[in-house]
């Protein structure tokens, strides 16, 4: 140890032990490779060598998942590798890798290297071998070992990262990987001990320089903090790095002292970012080092890159679903098929079983499953029996000759001839254009009822064929991935399955698993990738009609279905299908197979409560996202990630909008600013009431159940209404405001000169939904409807709904929403004759196309069983559609309540007809909406934080706080910012807030009586612009906010 002079490059070929030259050839020697004409020149040879890194290159994705096809560093990785080829020595590579085995024994097998390093060791063999089949003298890497970089950080004793690089350097010589790899310390790299033949530093070298090579590498190479948090903030590949770090840091050290001491969450969660920091620029310092000790080397990297500096590789590939570790930071799980992917210990212990390897813990090899438990076996032959009685009295049904109208997707329709209970819809879609077919999902019958596309039709009709474009096909698609989803977790967990359903967007599998076994991370992916390998199989789906009683015994074993089919009536049947090993109650229609299955991804798991009550089983749910074309599941991850960004959780808490407390679950305070907004949409609301002749009224807060029972509530909805005992009658809290309007109608007789009549109700409501479910602003108990309810004729309403459109558009219109309207229309189950529902309907109809043409849908069969209604969806800034408003037909509560008038035919009574509407629904959960649809960055008019004056120095104060008293008399919300703080940070702290206006004054500003104004939306004003007279200025504002205007400009 007599020098500590950085090796130059000859030493450290003759450190690693590199390949003699000469032993290979020249170039214009390997005009053959593998029998295969070669090119000859260096550019070309490099060409080649690059193309086979390429094929390794782990390209890094964006937030949406878009991988990029484009290599920003392939030129300058080239000129390394023609260095070499011009020599015709071997291309060479470095990685800083393999530094020591987690501290985290639930990641990892132990402190030695196993099967995961191997593979990782195997992978970089291979690209050498690779490389060699286009250039002779193929490759060399060169692994600088970094333990003694980090361990300190870490909690990682010196021992064990000496015992861990020796056991890396042996498994490369025993698997005969030291041709092409050298494994080398950091302390070789630093020249810090002696030269010679010998390729190892021993024990004791280590041992004696390990604290000088580590403050050698801080103190000379190492940029200060500060530089590293900018790279990370300027640089892509520095800030992946960097979030990687933090990630792997914060659970690496979580059963340590480090997480113990943290005072809280957030302590650990700051000092775990410091200390990635630490560690970053530890690496940064490094990667300076081994760019001076190896200029020529192409870097290469563990941490998915965008390739500009560095050459991604990843040792361990993982099949589609499944997440890619470092070898050190996990351990290998080897599935039924044989296929490996990393893993945590934690996360396969139970599933998987542990294999040895000369006598040390080297791998996880998944246990076979076994049998599936006798319930599902016995309910599986009983449907098979069920099938084959079905197929007999198919071949013997009758048949006839039938007309079918086929939609041929492109606004044309042929009819053609078919066969009752024989032709299908997928039999019937020759006709179709090609692109089109092959898109088709399923069919819809007389535009009413979704249809398999396998499912034999019954008589004349009318074929609409259905693809994922269709909200339809969308549920359709989900529905089917559910039941795929459901015969994994059948076969994995031998569980009882309770619902598996579409949700939007996506599916959930909620299942009771004996002895509360938890779904993990690993069984996650292990879904995830089952699902794909189902997809390609082709599975379709069997659908069978079974009787009430039939259904019974099919589920004996479980409740949970039971729970559905005992509220069949003893003559109904219900649909059932079988995919696979799975016969489950599915109300249809499915995909015609599961091929149609390109994209799947399952996002979480965790509790749920059978029915959402807390009273009942506590239940496994899965929820996951699918998609048939890969495209579209790339663009929803985008949508996700924007969408977390725009959270109105996080955005609210940065903006002190509301906060909700543990003793109040479900019940928002708003604060100060939340209430701000509150009152500015209460008071739009009030204008738009004012011009169109609503009566705004207040009703009780609390009503003898009398009226819910009267109202219907009671037998449907006692369950989410909290209730209260007093005395000796049973009282409950209103979660709507309707039945107390009604009250108020009956008060008096009424004429039908008086019709119609508006009402308009801001009182708070309380619905006790499931702790579980509540969130923010979005699920509450206790919130404010715009609720208003119009008491009219029957010849009155279509006028009505003209009138609450007109409502909706000036509503909307304020917040740059776009909306959709559907008519729901009658259900199976309705109450009145159909008469009056056929009428109100055809005034629905009539409404809808006066106002938007041929512009709406209809989805029949969805209205309520009281009346026909129009739900509204609106789509935001996220491109999310969301429902809030609603109108409801309701010819049921008249009858209940005896709302009647007297009519203009000899004082005949006749029942008024009650129209439900709500625009913004709830106002909290629409002040949520609008928190993410803006991203904070409210308009003026609603804007809970509208100007912020800043004085430039503490002579301007007086002149700031009088300027903030002119516009307060306007009713702004204005503040001062006068805090012994510089004026770039109150400017920066404004801006970060989301003022709309920052208005700065200087000494030129208060001799004028002027302002200088800085528009949070225009960024050309956030430099010094021209002085503006108050007056001006307040004129401007006043104007601003009276008009309402969306855009944020004087």
């Amino acid at each position: 140890m007599t020098s500590t002079t950085i090796l130059n490059h000859g030493d450290l070929l003759a450190l690693t032990g590199a390949r003699n030259p000469s032993s290979h050839g020249s170039i214009a020697d390997m005009e053959l490779v593998n029998g295969f004409a070669a090119p000859t020149t260096v550019d070309g040879i490099a060409e080649k060598v690059m193309d086979v890194l390429e094929a390794y290159f782990w390209r890094a994705e964006d937030d949406a998942g878009h991988g990029h096809s484009y290599w920003p560093g392939r030129e300058r990785f080239k000129e390394h590798a023609s260095h070499w080829i011009t020599r015709n020595e071997p291309v060479r590579a470095t990685l800083p890798a393999y530094p020591f085995k987690s501290i985290n024994l639930d990641k990892v097998l132990g402190v030695l290297p196993d099967y995961a390093e191997y593979l990782g060791l195997a992978r970089l063999n291979q690209i050498c071998v690779d490389v060699q089949k286009v250039y002779g003298p193929g490759a060399e890497i060169t692994i600088a070992t970094d333990g003694v970089v980090f361990n300190d950080l870490l909690m990682i004793s010196d021992e064990d990262v000496w015992n861990y690089g020796q056991a890396v350097r042996k498994m490369v010589r025993d698997h005969s990987f030291d041709r092409n790899i050298k494994v080398v310390h950091a302390m070789e790299i630093l020249g810090l001990v002696e030269q010679s033949p010998r390729t190892e530093i021993t024990e004791e070298e280590f041992y004696q320089t390990i604290n000088s090579s580590r403050d050698m590498i801080k103190d000379q190479f190492c940029k200060p903090e500060e530089s590293i948090q900018r790279l990370i903030d300027e640089d892509l590949d520095s800030r992946l790095t960097y979030n990687g770090m933090k990630t792997f840091v914060k659970i690496d050290l979580e059963n340590t002292s480090i997480h113990k001491n943290a005072g809280s969450r957030k302590e650990y969660l700051n000092e775990m970012s410091t200390l990635a920091l630490k560690m970053m620029a530890r690496s940064e310092g490094f990667g300076h080092l081994i760019r001076n000790a190896m200029p020529h080397h192409i870097r290469l990297s563990i941490h998915p890159s965008y390739g500009a500096a560095k050459l991604s590789i990843c040792l361990v590939p993982q099949l589609p679903g499944c997440q890619a570790r470092a070898p050190w930071m996990s351990c290998i799980a080897v599935d039924r098929n044989g296929a490996n992917h990393t893993a945590h210990v934690k996360d396969v212990r139970v599933t998987h079983e542990l294999v040895y390897h000369d006598e040390l813990p080297w791998k996880y090899v998944e246990r076979e499953a076994p049998p599936l438990p006798d319930f599902i076996l016995s309910r599986n032959q009983m449907f098979e029996d069920m099938w084959q009685q079905h197929t007999r009295d198919a071949t013997s049904r009758s048949r006839s000759e039938i007309k079918v109208i086929l939609d041929n997707g492109n606004g044309s329709y042929s009819v053609v001839n078919g066969v009752s209970w024989q032709s299908t819809p997928a039999s019937l879609m020759f006709n179709l254009p090609d692109e089109f077919r092959n898109k088709v999902i399923a069919a819809k019958i007389n535009s009413e009822k979704c249809w398999d596309l396998t499912r034999p039709l019954e008589k004349d009709c009318t074929v609409t064929y259905l693809t994922f474009e269709s909200p339809e096909g969308q549920e359709i698609f989900w529905r089917s991935c559910a039941s795929c989803l459901a015969e994994l977790c059948e076969q994995e967990y031998h569980c009882i399955l309770a619902d598996c359903t579409p949700t939007t967007p996506g599916l959930l599998c909620d299942m009771s698993i004996l002895g509360n076994r938890a779904v993990t991370e690993s069984d996650r992916e292990l879904l995830s990738k089952r699902m794909l390998q189902v997809a390609q199989e082709k599975r379709g789906f069997d659908r069978l009609e079974v009787s009430k009683e039939n259904l019974q015994k099919l589920f004996a074993y479980n409740r949970y279905k039971l729970h559905e089919i005992n509220k069949l009536g003893d003559s109904e049947m219900a649909s059932v299908y079988r995919t696979g090993s799975l016969v489950d109650l599915s109300s249809g229609p499915h995909i015609p197979n599961t091929a149609m299955i390109k994209a799947l991804k399952i996002m979480q798991s965790s509790s749920a409560y059978f029915l959402g009550n807390q009273n009942e089983d506590s239940l496994q749910r899965i929820t996951s996202i699918a998609f048939p074309d890969k495209k579209l599941m790339q663009d929803h991850l985008h949508a996700l990630a924007e969408a977390q960004s725009a959270n109105h959780v996080k955005i609210s808490r940065d903006q002190q909008l509301f906060l909700t407390h543990e003793l109040s679950p479900g019940s928002p305070f708003l604060l100060a600013h939340g209430t701000r907004i509150f009152n500015a949409l209460q008071k739009l609301m009030r204008s738009e009431y004012h011009k169109r002749g609503y009566d705004e009224v207040q009703t009780p807060n609390m009503y003898d159940s009398c009226l819910w029972k009267t109202s219907g509530h009671w037998a449907h909805y006692k369950d989410d209404m909290f209730r209260l005992n007093l005395g000796k009658k049973e009282w409950a809290l209103k979660p709507m405001n309707c039945p107390g309007h009604f009250l108020l109608f009956t008060q008096k007789e009424r004429s039908y000169r008086e019709l119609p009549i508006r009402y308009a109700d801001f009182g708070a409501l309380h619905r006790n939904e499931a702790s579980g479910a509540l969130h923010g602003l979005t699920r509450v108990r206790k919130f404010h409807q715009d609720d208003g309810h119009i008491v009219c004729r029957p010849d009155q309403i279509m006028s009505e709904i003209e009138g609450i459109f007109d409502l909706l558009k000036t509503i909307y219109g304020h917040f740059g929403f776009t909306f959709k309207l559907t008519l729901s229309t009658r259900p199976a189950k309705f109450l009145g004759d159909i008469e009056t529902w056929n009428e109100a309907e055809d005034q629905l109809r009539r409404a809808l196309t006066r106002f938007k043409g041929d512009d709406w849908t209809v989805n029949p069969g969805d209205g309520a069983f009281y009346g026909p209604k129009i739900d509204i969806t609106i789509a935001d800034a996220l491109k999310r559609e969301l429902q809030c408003a609603t109108i409801q037909l309701d010819y049921q509560a008249p009858i209940n309540f005896n709302m009647t008038y007297t009519t203009d035919v000899q004082g005949q009574k006749a029942y008024a007809v009650v129209v439900h509407r709500a625009i913004l629904g709830s106002f909290e959960r629409f002040t949520g909406i609008l928190t993410e649809h803006f991203g904070g960055k409210w308009p003026f008019w609603l804007s809970p934080r509208q100007v912020l004056i800043v004085p430039v120095t503490r002579q301007q104060t007086d002149y700031a706080h009088e300027v903030k008293r002119i516009l307060c008399a306007d009713k702004l919300h204005v503040e001062v910012d006068d805090r012994d703080h510089t004026l770039n940070k109150k400017i920066l702290a404004g801006q970060q807030a989301q003022w709309n206006f920052i208005l700065v004054l200087g000494f030129d500003e208060a001799d004028t009586r002027t302002v200088n104004i800085r528009n949070r939306d225009e960024p050309q004003s956030q430099a010094r612009g021209a002085l503006v007279p108050l007056d001006e200025v307040r004129m401007k504002l006043k104007a601003l906010k009276k008009e309402r205007r969306l855009h944020n400009s004087l």
